[in-house]
């Protein structure tokens, strides 16, 4: 109940089996107690709760009971194999023993969009055949994971880069996946593997791709002068949205950059703050009917007046550097470069940045936009 904690440390990759004994002064009979198991380890080089579960239980006076419960692993990769048990001895007469089995992954803290998912799948857009199990040692191709797309749930943990041709109209719909970098799974602290790339190319007169998902995070968009990005729904975090056209409609939007777009149009209801964009102009879909608002932005084009829009900290006519496309190595995202000469406001944005805490290659965000924070 919060009132008596023990604690207990062992060697760190000590051999399977061995015993953490906490020792409880006495529980009253007859009453509910909760009793909690928090397991924390080092992961990463980092100290980080791993494993968590908690019970109700009223142990009865010279009574010998048990209760099972779920060990739920709450680190940030997939969990290892293996199972925990917690023991709770009462007394010199009754004993309660609490076994715990390791169950399904959980994670308690929130992911890239702000709430909790399980892990879905992992998927590697190098990767051109199909036929792959969605695991992190066999992870989906983008073919694998465009074709059952609808029937996932939870985050798609993505890495590796793909040009895709785009037919008239192609798109990933279902608000049940968040598609973030792998390296929020895999490897968090280096960030080797984010942010994940796609270049989409237009087939016939013109083409669109539409992302109407829970979740978008630490990626980069590009496409040909042809070719429309739409997001419709759900939360657009951390990307860097290159050249292409770009529809937001009924989203969240949160420290992005929309470099060289050749449109960028509010549909209908988005809510924008902490980005960067570089376009020509800022339009509305002429069927708007739900205010669109922008806070803490920067744009380089002059000042737009629309009653659908409402502008919050902006700064107007930026002399935008030139942004790297989207196939460009990492030192060509460093913020010293692409966020020069932005003032204060839209400077630093809306710290502490809840849910899009990283930039791009997870690195600690200090600014609007989306970039490398540390170069």
């Amino acid at each position: 109940n919060g009132a008596t904690i023990a604690e207990s440390t062992f060697t760190k990759q000590t051999l399977t089996g061995d015993t953490v004994q906490l020792a409880f002064d006495y529980l009253l009979a007859g009453i509910p107690q909760e009793i909690t198991l928090n397991a924390f380890g080092s992961m990463w080089g980092l100290d980080t709760l791993l494993y968590s579960a908690d019970t109700t239980i009223t142990p009865q006076s010279g009574v010998n009971s048990s209760f099972n419960i779920v060990v739920k692993w709450v680190g940030p990769a997939l969990p290892p194999s293996g199972q925990a048990t917690m023991s709770v001895s009462l007394g010199a007469i009754s004993v309660t023993t609490v076994a715990a089995q390791l169950g399904q992954p959980a994670l308690p803290t929130p992911p890239p969009g702000g709430k909790k998912v399980l892990p879905g799948a992992f998927v590697d857009l190098s990767l051109t055949d199909n036929g792959h199990a969605g695991t992190n040692l066999d992870p989906y191709s983008w073919t694998d994971f465009s074709t059952i797309s609808n029937t996932l749930k939870g985050a798609m943990f993505i890495k590796g880069s793909r040009s895709i041709s785009v037919s008239e109209h192609d798109y990933i719909v279902n608000d049940s996946i968040t598609l973030a970098p792998w390296d929020a799974m895999i490897d968090p602290v280096d960030g080797v593997n984010a942010p994940w790339r796609i270049y989409f190319s237009h087939t016939g007169t013109e083409s669109a791709f539409t992302f109407i998902v829970d979740t978008m995070e630490g990626g980069i968009l590009s496409g040909d002068d042809l070719t429309a990005v739409e997001f419709l729904g759900g939360a657009l975090l951390n990307c860097y949205c290159g050249n292409a056209a770009v529809f937001l409609g009924n989203c969240t939007v949160r420290g992005c950059t929309f470099a060289n777009s050749f449109l960028c149009q509010a549909i209908d209801a988005a809510t924008v703050s902490d980005c960067i964009f570089i376009v020509p102009n800022l339009t509305v879909d002429a069927g708007a009917t739900t205010l669109s608002t922008f806070t803490d932005c920067v744009f380089n084009c002059s000042a737009t007046a629309d009653p659908m829009l409402a502008f919050t900290n902006s700064q107007w006519d930026w002399s935008a550097p030139t942004m790297p496309s989207w196939d460009a190595a990492r030192a060509f995202f460093a913020s010293s470069a692409l966020s020069f000469g932005i003032s204060a406001p839209p400077q630093p944005g809306n710290v502490p940045y809840t849910g899009y805490a990283q930039g791009l290659w997870r690195t600690p965000r200090t600014g609007i936009g989306a970039m490398d924070f540390t170069l």
